[in-house]
């Protein structure tokens, strides 16, 4: 299995539910640990992957505190979200850190970038603000953005410059692609 699909695994795994009474069978942590396993593959050959690291570990210890029901459900919907940052920090960081390698597919990482930057502060609005109607699509954005996420890493996943045999800080950018189609973007 590839690296980018080793984190695309572990976001599925962190994203999405299956409860049990009030278990969850799917359980964060284990998420995480897939993430982290992809990531240390990548450490020496993406420039950022410290970092990602760095913030998987934030994402990972934060899962494992929340993780049991007592905890997970005694949580006011304001720290449900300041736990969350963590998660929303580390996707859009990977949409960061990929894009330069990404080829076609770097204006959508660039783009789903902001979306997870709208995702960490929306609750902001939400909670804060009481306007407490979209706290459904806020969480709809949320899970879409972190899915899509994960089908943009298999698909980087396949692509020959981000496969486990190749560095991939040696390899330069397709023909007709360059910085200037991001609108500035440095």
């Amino acid at each position: 299995m590839r690296a980018l699909q080793k984190v695309g695994i572990g976001l599925v795994i962190v994203v999405l539910q299956a409860r049990f009474g009030p278990w969850d069978a799917l359980a964060d942590p284990v998420g995480w640990g897939f993430v982290l396993a992809g990531l240390l593959a990548l450490r020496t050959r993406v420039r950022g992957a410290d970092t990602l690291l760095a913030s998987c570990g934030v994402a990972l210890v934060v899962a494992v505190g929340v993780y049991p029901p007592v905890v997970h459900d005694a949580l006011s919907p304001a720290a449900a979200w300041a736990l969350s940052l963590p998660q929303a920090v580390f996707c859009l960081l990977v949409c960061h850190t990929l894009a330069p390698y990404a080829g076609h597919l770097r204006r959508r990482l660039l783009l789903l970038r902001w979306v997870f930057a709208v995702v960490a502060v929306l609750p902001v609005l939400v909670l804060g603000g009481g306007v407490t109607r979209l706290a459904d699509p806020a969480a709809g954005l949320a899970g879409l953005a972190a899915l899509y996420l994960v089908y943009l890493l298999f698909r980087l996943a396949g692509r020959v410059p981000l496969d486990d045999r190749a560095p991939l800080d040696d390899h330069p950018e397709p023909a007709g692609e360059t910085g200037s189609e991001t609108g500035g973007e440095a």
